[in-house]
């Protein structure tokens, strides 16, 4: 899975490797970046690319990651609500499908979803959690507010660094037309490994 997408299982992208799943288990699905971002967002992350190095120490300051809590259900249901958050994920939720996924991804032991703030409080979500006994998967869900800022980027490197501490690799796995999603990826010197289940894979190596 990769950028974003660990949503109820209802198409062919599974959780771990070839690890198979029942039909309406909650597992993490092709990953992606804040559903749909285009060209203009992509711009603004390669803008910051291109900035002085000050620009990141202030998104690392910014950016918290931290677990997800029951009172995060408005949020989170009014994310996965946005027709354009969920292009390339699943068709929006309603907000009991967003509680269901809270209680089963966010509040789960170990979770597999991970709530993100700025200063101004819940922008999303970031997946983090084990793909295989040497790899880690991690991605975003994001709200369309903070898309083009180099949240993205800068929340990639905090679960980059995170699996590096436990000598493992990282995956991204995207749907094919995220061009976003693939351009942070490969700026993060991830590399491509083909196609699982209808999403790209992308592996960035520990050693």
């Amino acid at each position: 899975m990769t950028l974003g997408r660990i949503l109820l299982l209802d198409d062919g992208c599974s959780r771990g490797g070839d690890r198979g799943a029942e039909p309406g288990e909650t597992v993490g699905l092709c990953l992606l970046q804040s559903g749909g971002q285009t060209d203009r967002e992509i711009q603004g992350i390669e803008e910051k690319e291109h900035g002085d190095s000050g620009g990141e120490t202030d998104l690392m300051e910014k950016l918290t990651i931290r677990n997800m809590r029951e009172d995060d259900a408005a949020a989170l249901s009014e994310l996965l609500a946005d027709p354009r958050v969920m292009k390339y994920l699943e068709p929006p939720f309603s907000e009991e499908k967003a509680r269901q996924f809270l209680v089963s991804a966010g509040l789960s032991d170990p979770p597999l979803i991970w709530a993100a703030e700025d200063e101004d409080g819940f922008i999303g979500y970031v997946i983090d959690h084990d793909y295989d006994e040497s790899s880690r998967e991690i991605g975003w869900v994001l709200k369309q507010e903070v898309w083009g800022r180099g949240y993205a980027k800068e929340l990639t490197r905090q679960l980059i660094a995170r699996a590096e501490r436990e000598e493992k690799d990282v995956i991204l796995e995207c749907d094919p037309e995220q061009s976003a999603t693939k351009h942070i990826a490969e700026a993060a010197g991830f590399v491509y490994e083909g196609r699982r289940g209808g999403c790209e894979v992308y592996r960035r190596k520990t050693t």
